[in-house]
C-alpha cells in the first residue's frame, strides 16, 4: 500500500512539469474535457455558471492552498492520482451538473460513483461500434443523450450500464440545422464520405490495426466503385474529406482517392461544417461508416452505408456483439455487402430514382432507430431544457 502511494505521488509530480491551471470559482455546470465543450456551449443555460475541467492541456490544478490540501487527503485515502484529483476539483467547484462530449470514457461513471448527487450527462459524439472491441472496458453512464435507439441494444450488448437513456440525435446535426437553413438544391449527385486514416507509424493494439488496415483497403475499393458508376452514368460526385486544406495529410488523402477516372471528382477539405454541407447539397452519399452518414440519415438523406462488406464487418463481431448492430436495422438498399459493381449500380439507381416521399417512408425505421432527430425539438435545447431542470431541482 505504501508502495503504491509513492506511485501515485510520483505519477502527479511528473505530470507537474506540464500543469493546465484552473480558476478556482464556483460553478453550476462543469463541463469534463475542452474537446467539444465549444459544441456543449449550445446547451448550457445562459445564466449558468460554466467551467471547463480542461483533461488533455496538462494535469489540472488550482492555484490554491486549500486544493493541495484537499488533493494529499484524498490521495492518502484512495491511492489513486486521478480520483483524487477529480475529486479535489469538484470538491471546490461543487457544481450541480457535470457534461461531457467525450461519451466513450470511463471517467464519468467513476465521477457519478463518488458524486452521486451530481447529475452526470454524456453526450454522443460519434458512432459507437466502438464498443465492440474485444475487452472493451464497462462503461456506466448516468444520463446518456445518444442519437438513437441502438445505443441501447450496444450498450446491453456489451454488458454496459446507463440509468437515462434519451435518443435524441446528433448535438452537430442539431447545430448545423440551427445555422444553416436547409439547402433544397442539389450541387451534385454524389458524395462520397472519407474516413481516410494513414497508415503511417501506426501504433496501437491489434484490434486497432487490423480495423485500420481493412478501412484503408475496403474504402479505396468502394471509391472506385462510387466513381466508376459516376464516371458511366455522367453523374457529379464530390468527396467530403477527413482533413483540412492545412492538413499535412491532405496530400495523401487526395492520392489514396486518386485514379485514372476520377478527373471530374470535386475535393471538398474539412473546414466549418463543409462535410455537412456537402453530403446535404448531394442527391446521394456514400460511406463506410461515418457518423456523417447517419447524420445525413436523420435529416432525410439518401445514404448508402458499406460496412456489411466482410472485411468490416468481422471487426464489430471479434467481441460481444451477436450482429453487426450499426448496419442491422437499416433497409436492404442502404446496406453494401460486396464491391461488386452491380450490387452498388443497382442499390444507387434505386435509391436515386426514389421520390422524396418515397425515400422518407423507405428509411423511417433506420432514422428513427439510428439517428432519432425531431428537426422542430432540436438535440441542443432538448439538452438545455433537461440542465435548466437539473439546476431548478438543485436549488
Amino acid at each position: 500500500m505504501v508502495k503504491k502511494f509513492f506511485n501515485e505521488v510520483s505519477y502527479c509530480w511528473d505530470r507537474l512539469k506540464n500543469i493546465a491551471w484552473h480558476k478556482k470559482a464556483y460553478c453550476d455546470v462543469l463541463i469534463f474535457d475542452a474537446e467539444g465543450s465549444d459544441f456543449i456551449g449550445y446547451c448550457i443555460p445562459v445564466d449558468a455558471k460554466v467551467n471547463v475541467l480542461k483533461v488533455r492541456e496538462g494535469l489540472p490544478m488550482i492555484r490554491s492552498a486549500y486544493f493541495f490540501l484537499l488533493l494529499f487527503i484524498n490521495l492518502c485515502k484512495c491511492f489513486d492520482a486521478r480520483r483524487a484529483l477529480y475529486t479535489s476539483l469538484i470538491n471546490i467547484w461543487k457544481p450541480k451538473v457535470i457534461i461531457t462530449f467525450i461519451d466513450n470514457n470511463g471517467s464519468i461513471g467513476n465521477i457519478k460513483s463518488i458524486f452521486p448527487s451530481i447529475r452526470c450527462i454524456s453526450v454522443q459524439n460519434g458512432t459507437r461500434w466502438d464498443l465492440s472491441r474485444p475487452f472493451q472496458s464497462q462503461l456506466a453512464l448516468d444520463h446518456y443523450f445518444c442519437f438513437g435507439e441502438v445505443e441501447g441494444d450496444i450498450l446491453r450488448q456489451g454488458s454496459h450500464s446507463v440509468a437515462h437513456l434519451y435518443p435524441i440525435g446528433s448535438l452537430r446535426t442539431s447545430i448545423f440545422l440551427a445555422q444553416y437553413p436547409p439547402q433544397k438544391t442539389k450541387t451534385f449527385d454524389l458524395c462520397f464520405i472519407s474516413q481516410f486514416a494513414s497508415l503511417k507509424d501506426v501504433k496501437s493494439d491489434q484490434w486497432t490495426r487490423e480495423m485500420l488496415s481493412g478501412y484503408y483497403e475496403i474504402e479505396k475499393k468502394v471509391f472506385n466503385q462510387v466513381a466508376a458508376f459516376a464516371s458511366k452514368a455522367n453523374l457529379t460526385l464530390c468527396v467530403a474529406m477527413r482533413h483540412s486544406s492545412g492538413s499535412a495529410i491532405l496530400d495523401e488523402e487526395k492520392k489514396y482517392f486518386t485514379q485514372r477516372i476520377n478527373d471530374r471528382v470535386k475535393f471538398i477539405p474539412l473546414g466549418h461544417y463543409s462535410s455537412y454541407s456537402a453530403a446535404q447539397s448531394s442527391r446521394l452519399s456514400i460511406t463506410c461508416s461515418s457518423t456523417l452518414g447517419y447524420e445525413m440519415l436523420g435529416m432525410g438523406e439518401r445514404v448508402i452505408f458499406a460496412k456489411d462488406i466482410n472485411q468490416l464487418s468481422s471487426h464489430v463481431l471479434k467481441g460481444m456483439w451477436t450482429a453487426n448492430l450499426v448496419t442491422h436495422r437499416l433497409p436492404d438498399l442502404q446496406r453494401l455487402f460486396s464491391t461488386r459493381d452491380d450490387e452498388f449500380s443497382v442499390k444507387a439507381n434505386s435509391l436515386l430514382e426514389m421520390t422524396d416521399e418515397d425515400y422518407l417512408q423507405y428509411s423511417e425505421e433506420a432514422r428513427k432507430y439510428y439517428m432519432n432527430l425531431d428537426k422542430n425539438n432540436l438535440p441542443h435545447d432538448v439538452i438545455r431544457n433537461k440542465i435548466t431542470t437539473f439546476l431548478e431541482e438543485s436549488a
